[in-house]
């Protein structure tokens, strides 16, 4: 019976968090960002098609309004509407790159980074010559891509993501043993006293991409600009599964402003689209599992955008400092992206606080020590499910003293059942003095009745943490455990652990003494049993492995 509750209290408390998570993704309060930046002004919603942010009145005006999706130096730059056709966008030939962990595109108008599929993450291991594709611009609703260019006061004397690039080849490919792969593309000024080269540059086991820009000033006067990066992507319906978990995770915009964390709605953006000055700060487009990040430069005031665009899309823009370039000499820019899966580990060497889009949601002070312990244990056991169910025992070992509390009180309790039929009996017909009598025979025997369900309440936030922290763990996603399991982020295809579960706590509903009271001796334990099994059958292995083992503990 106490076991029965554990899991009871259990089930209650995942089914309210998914469900609480689903209405703050709804209803929930709106992001407050008046105090989320060193200087905010609120970006009037006058049309979806505007789409150039208003950054400090330094900055000089960019002059050239061909394009109304490149970000404005200037603070009262009309905007126009974007020439590009959606899911179509202009073409001039592709660079591909490959690397031992991505293969991309560079297209040669603007310099685009237009397609990035991770080669060592298969959308499925039935299928595993198909990669996930975090960038691409060949289906209109799964638009994504990753533009940079340089902004200058001076008229055409900068190329933005419009222009046409020159390519040395169309060919990259990282060899075994060096450090870096680079791609450079060309631009000349049509006076020809501007020459950029803009070169990505690749790094072996790594989703960081770094842009540089090198430029060479050949005229007679100081260039002055900045480099931007930006993130164009659709916005895509989301549709929620009660059997796949994963899509109780955000997906859309996110932004760091140096101090906080916040999730952006599409909806709340077009009401009031977010413009700010911000220093060590970052934003970036994540789903479950990955993310496309535009990571500024650390100490230095850029200025982000997140705004949305015409036909659905979003528009994440980091315009950098002004540089000024000397006439007769050269100088250059970085901008940095990081466009994969959310290994932590990268994500920290980037940015300390770039591990934030790993979205542990309102337990993330509780998730993020776990996942840290179940690394540390997967760095000795090599496995991931091995890794779940230690850390699985050590949490219910941790918790040892106040579940013995738990289990002492219930028997207590258990033990007085013969005495409250008789109080039951006796007033039956006066509440009052039943609840009463009852009061006074738990103090006569130092019982509190509330100790035990206290214990149990204090140990759910830490197991919702577990469970929320192992949801977005990307580690876990086709990781191999034993045997038939192959892999954790998918269904058991046997059904094995479902079915082990359901023994255990058949065997467990035996060896626990029924109770004395005929009412809670016709239960539903073993209808409820029959059903958590159902249930699981169509949760994730890990899910499955993880509850499993807690109900054997």
């Amino acid at each position: 019976m106490n076991q029965r509750r554990l899991v009871v209290w259990i089930t209650l408390g995942l089914v309210y968090l998914m469900v609480y998570q689903a209405w703050v993704e709804d209803y929930g309060r709106k992001p407050d960002m008046s105090s989320t930046a060193q200087s905010f002004s609120e970006a009037p919603a006058a049309s979806l098609s505007s789409d150039t942010p208003s950054l400090v009145a330094d900055h000089p005006t960019l002059t050239d309004a061909k394009t109304a999706d490149v970000p404005n130096l200037g603070s009262a730059a009309p905007a126009t509407n974007d020439a590009i056709t959606l899911g179509v966008l202009p073409s001039a030939g592709r660079v591909n790159v490959e690397t031992d962990v991505v293969q991309a595109e560079i297209d040669l108008v603007g310099g685009d980074l237009r397609r990035l599929a991770l080669t060592r993450y298969p959308v499925s291991k039935r299928d595993p010559n198909q990669s996930v594709l975090i960038l691409q611009d060949d289906v209109a609703e799964l638009l994504s891509v990753a533009q940079t260019g340089l902004l200058t006061a001076q008229g055409p004397n900068a190329p933005t993501h419009h222009d046409l690039f020159d390519a040395d080849q169309t060919q990259y490919r990282w060899a075994v043993g060096t450090e870096r792969l680079e791609v450079p593309l060309r631009w000349q000024s049509k006076s020809n006293d501007i020459a950029v080269k803009k070169t990505y540059v690749f790094y072996p086991e790594q989703y960081r991409i770094d842009v540089r820009f090198d430029i060479d000033n050949r005229s007679e006067q100081d260039w002055r600009g900045a480099a931007y990066t930006q993130i164009q992507f659709q916005e895509r319906p989301k549709e929620r599964s009660l059997t796949d978990v994963s899509t109780y995770s955000f997906s859309g915009p996110v932004f760091f402003d140096g101090k906080k964390y916040q999730k952006l709605k599409p909806k709340e953006l077009r009401k009031q689209p977010i413009q700010s000055a911000t220093s060590n700060g970052w934003l970036a487009k994540i789903q479950h599992h990955f993310l496309a990040a535009i990571i500024p430069n650390r100490d230095a005031v850029y200025q982000l955008s997140i705004k949305p665009h015409e036909q659905g899309r979003n528009l994440l823009s980091a315009v950098a400092p002004l540089t000024t370039i000397a006439a007769g000499s050269s100088g250059s820019v970085t901008e940095k992206l990081f466009v994969g899966p959310k290994v932590q580990r990268q994500l920290t060497e980037l940015h300390p606080k770039l591990k934030l889009s790993v979205d542990y949601g309102v337990l993330t002070v509780l998730s993020q020590p776990l996942f840290w312990l179940l690394e540390q244990i997967h760095r000795l056991v090599k496995n991931w499910g091995w890794a779940i169910v230690i850390v699985t025992l050590l949490i219910k070992l941790a918790f040892y003293r106040l579940t013995q509390t738990s289990y002492r009180s219930m028997a207590k309790i258990r033990a007085l059942q013969p005495r409250m039929k008789i109080l039951q009996e006796r007033f039956k017909d006066d509440r009052k003095k039943l609840s009463q009598s009852m009061m006074k025979m738990y103090q006569e025997e130092k019982i509190n009745p509330a100790a035990g369900c206290l214990p149990l309440l204090v140990q759910m936030p830490v197991f919702l943490a577990f469970y929320w922290m192992l949801i977005e763990t990307v580690e876990l996603r086709q990781a191999p455990f034993i045997g038939w399991i192959t892999d954790l982020s998918s269904r058991d295809p046997l059904f094995i652990l479902p079915i082990l579960m359901g023994v255990a706590m058949i065997v467990q509903y035996k060896l626990n003494p029924k109770p004395t009271d005929p009412m809670q001796a016709k239960s539903l334990a073993p209808f409820l049993m029959c059903l958590r099994c159902f249930l699981l059958c169509f949760r994730l292995d890990w899910f499955s492995i993880g509850w499993s083992t807690l109900c054997s503990a």
